[in-house]
């Protein structure tokens, strides 16, 4: 379950209506209850480079500005591969990402 204010759910459907017909995308972030509901705290909404009906997909250049400490040391190469399919940043490959997100988390 997701619990959202009213003024979220209201800005929510103000994004899809003004990407009709196509997907509106974005992320919610908040807090997860023990009984696993998330309580939504901020939402993020992001930009449908598709501008498709049928599906979405994230500007990655909007993704890593809006990625956390965490998202960085947990990214997984699907995530990588993804982010970076024309970047120049593919070429330290996926090891070489993850070598330098754990040398900058151990900086203080």
């Amino acid at each position: 379950m997701i619990l959202l204010s009213n003024a979220m759910l209201e800005s929510i459907k103000g994004q899809a209506r003004e990407e009709m017909p196509n997907e509106a995308c974005g992320y919610l972030a908040g807090n997860i209850l023990a009984d696993g509901t998330l309580v939504a705290a901020e939402r993020i909404p992001m930009t449908n480079v598709d501008a498709s009906p049928d599906h979405f997909s994230f500007d990655p250049k909007e993704q890593l500005l809006d990625m956390t400490k965490q998202e960085w040391e947990s990214l997984e190469k699907p995530a990588f591969n993804s982010l970076f399919k024309s970047s120049a940043v593919k070429r330290a490959g996926f090891v070489g990402l993850k070598r330098n997100v754990e040398f900058l988390s151990r900086k203080k």
